[in-house]
């Protein structure tokens, strides 16, 4: 089911793959005057791709957190469903709200600091398909790590974990994260 709603999603989103390039390079790179540059033929279509694959991916992310929800629903208690249930639209937003953190903070002070280091030493060119990679996969950890305080907070409600624990663990937390 969550494949189902990741390529529906994609397929939708792909015709309009060309007009979220432009915008998405326009916003996260505006102080580069030049269009991208392609290293290979299918480097357009394999990034148009990517683009609605993200889109796929961060619309799919209810459905992940339902479908779970659904696979463990028998071993849970009426109160814990209740909890598991309120989190799917808090999903949704979590995940908009990490895509829209890597967009309009996380990657102009990337760019700006590659392009400020290059800048004397190298003529920048910038790749479509390296750019990209970065800001797709910037936009999709951001919308993952969105939902650590979301899984967190479930947890502690369900009583899989207390406050305690993790306070006694937060130095752990902190250096894996």
């Amino acid at each position: 089911i969550v494949m189902i709603v990741v390529s529906g999603v994609s397929v939708l989103t792909f015709p309009f793959g060309e007009e979220i390039i432009n915008f998405l390079w326009e916003s996260a790179l505006p102080s580069v005057n030049t269009r991208p540059r392609l290293y290979s033929p299918l480097e357009l279509v394999v990034t148009q791709i990517k683009v609605a694959s993200l889109a796929g991916i961060v619309v799919a992310l209810p459905v992940v957190v339902y479908q779970s929800y659904k696979f463990m629903k028998p071993g849970l208690y009426p109160h814990e469903r209740r909890y598991y249930l309120a989190a799917v639209p808090t999903s949704l937003i979590l995940g908009l709200i990490g895509v829209a953190f890597a967009h309009f903070i996380v990657l102009p002070v990337i760019f700006d600091y590659f392009i400020s280091y290059t800048e004397g030493s190298a003529e920048l060119a910038f790749s479509l398909r390296e750019t990209f990679n970065l800001i797709l996969l910037l936009m999709g950890y951001m919308a993952i790590v969105f939902q650590i305080p979301l899984f967190i907070q479930l947890a502690i409600m369900m009583g899989l974990v207390t406050r305690e624990w993790m306070e006694d663990r937060r130095l752990l937390f902190w250096s894996a994260f």
